[in-house]
């Protein structure tokens, strides 16, 4: 070859370089605009399509946020009109970037937790909420973080059908199952089954992915269970059932229900007076009649009056109790806190509770004039039958004393992440640190297994106690209850509403991300998002 042919051949490359470099340039500047926009509005939840996606701004009708908002940047920069196209594309690189963030955090942490749910939609399909829980240990800072990764359509409703769904899952996004160290599914048998189960067919895979059931659908079945163990208790919800039939529809939400219990006794003496209206109203058909007689009938009785005051204290503190173990992130000791404290309540204040709500009910009776000559003594078997549960459900998640030279740490199977004669060297160890540290240091250690790996990263002491951060980190990844993924299904009712029914799986996902992980959508820097677009943008461009 010449020497003028290589040159010419060196000035074409070069200058073909010169127009690539140059579209990337191009391209970065105006994505900057078009991601921002897509930002705010995957952000606020807001539909980006219209009735009539017409780029041309002379055009009428609802372009939809996303063209407006595009050709309301157009009026300062007109050169943003030609890539309003591309918005898929951009929502996909957007949210496989924030994606692509948290798993890289997932696998330096190394372990994590597994969280799946699954709700219908609107177009009757059923979507899984895949949640990851891990702790993120900066210079001197320990997180608990449970993210969103994605929404998949699930078909098979068989134990066998889910478990794969999760396994194939996990491995796409390149994550060992053998580092998942929990499950958080909800209580239902196909789930929780200890035979087939699919927390039982994730252990055949991996021993170490311990099942705890979650603690909010627990703490709802303690209340089912003690609320079905007396018959007036039973015949007390039905009857609230019926109440609330008449006027709406009836619900098992324990959190509606004590909405019913409240109104109920606040308008007590008019809902009778409705009642009573409607049983004497002959323009009413049979049943409804019919209906109102029989509430009269359980309304004006001393057990149901007995039970609308207990249980309007009960309920409260297990509402209380249920809002606190939806925390996100929240640890093992938090949450046997909490539990601990709800049944001290119990314990503390039963004869006071039933005492009071007698007396409430047979004061009631006397000045309404209601019968109370066939009253029944009300029991405490329903308290006791629930505080026998709430022991066995929860004696497990009292803390280990780590720092107790006394205490032994006896396994079934000895863990494989740590070696256990180290791990008791270290024991010794820390507890001597600790021993020489600030009185203040001391007492915020002794709160719980978050403050103590707290308490060792600050200090820099991990290298000298291995063993104990990685117990201690497995022991924070344990996730509690699954109400990340709840929390989850109501973007999705956001998102994909009425409007959007036919959004693709793909779109839904990405859309979601951007919106439930806003922090790290907020905090990201998308260099790297702008600039593997533009390298592929400028490969197309005609030369």
């Amino acid at each position: 070859m010449s020497g003028e042919k290589i040159a010419s051949w060196y000035n074409d490359r070069q200058n073909r370089q010169n127009v690539i470099v140059k579209e990337e340039q191009k391209w970065k500047q105006l994505l900057v605009r078009i991601l921002d926009i897509i930002r705010f509005l995957a952000k606020q939840n807001l539909a980006f399509r219209g009735h009539k996606e017409i780029v041309d701004d002379c055009a009428t009708g609802n372009k939809g946020n996303f063209l407006a908002l595009v050709h309301l940047l157009a009026k300062y920069d007109p050169r943003v009109l030609p890539i309003t196209r591309n918005k898929n594309e951009f929502i996909n690189c957007l949210g496989n970037h924030v994606r692509k963030k948290i798993l890289a955090e997932v696998k330096e942490a190394k372990y994590f937790t597994i969280v799946f749910d699954s709700t219908p939609d609107l177009s009757h399909k059923d979507q899984t909420s895949q949640i990851l829980r891990y702790v993120k240990l900066d210079d001197t800072k320990v997180q608990v973080i449970e993210s969103f990764i994605d929404f998949s359509e699930t078909e098979g409703k068989k134990a066998e059908d889910i478990s794969k769904i999760i396994l194939d899952k996990i491995e796409s996004d390149g994550l060992d199952i053998q580092n998942c160290r929990g499950q958080a599914y909800d209580n239902a048998a196909v789930m929780s089954g200890i035979h087939s189960g699919v927390q039982t067919r994730i252990k055949a895979i991996n021993l170490n992915a311990q099942y705890v059931a979650c603690s909010n659908h627990t703490l709802n079945l303690v209340g089912v269970h003690a609320a079905s163990v007396a018959v007036n208790s039973v015949t007390f919800f039905g009857t609230m059932d019926k109440v609330f039939n008449n006027f709406s529809s009836s619900t098992h939400r324990w959190k509606v229900l004590t909405d019913i219990i409240v109104i109920i006794k606040s308008y007590y003496t008019e809902i009778i007076e409705v009642l009573e209206s409607l049983l004497q109203n002959i323009k009413k058909n049979a049943v409804t009649r019919s209906d109102a007689g029989l509430l009269l009938l359980f309304l004006q009785s001393l057990p149901f009056l007995a039970f609308l005051r207990l249980w309007n204290r009960v309920l409260c503190e297990i509402n209380d109790t249920q809002f606190y173990l939806q925390t996100k992130g929240l640890n093992v000791h938090h949450c046997a806190m909490k539990i601990n404290a709800l049944q001290l309540f119990l314990v503390n204040n039963r004869d006071v509770m039933v005492n009071d709500a007698l007396s409430y009910a047979k004061t009631t009776c006397e000045d309404l004039g209601i019968d109370i000559a066939l009253r029944k003594e009300c029991t405490n078997q329903w308290i006791e039958y629930q505080l026998h549960v709430l022991d066995v459900k929860y004696s497990f998640l009292t803390p280990t004393n780590l720092l107790n030279p006394e205490y032994k740490c006896e396994f079934k199977e000895e863990p494989s992440d740590v070696d256990m004669k180290e791990f008791e060297i270290e024991r010794e160890r820390l507890r001597n640190f600790i021993a020489v540290a600030d009185t203040k240091d001391k007492d915020n250690v002794m709160k719980g297994s978050f403050k103590l790996l707290e308490f060792i990263q600050q200090c820099n002491y991990g290298i000298s106690v291995p063993n104990i951060v990685i117990m201690l980190r497995i022991f924070l990844t344990m996730a509690i209850n699954i109400a990340a993924c709840e929390q989850s299904f109501s973007k999705l009712k956001l998102i994909k509403n009425y409007l959007r029914s036919i959004m693709s799986s793909t779109r839904l996902s990405n859309l979601a991300i951007l919106s439930i992980e806003q922090s790290i959508t907020e905090e990201i820097n998308f260099d790297d998002v702008i600039n593997n677009f533009a390298v592929i943008k400028a490969r197309k461009v005609k030369l």
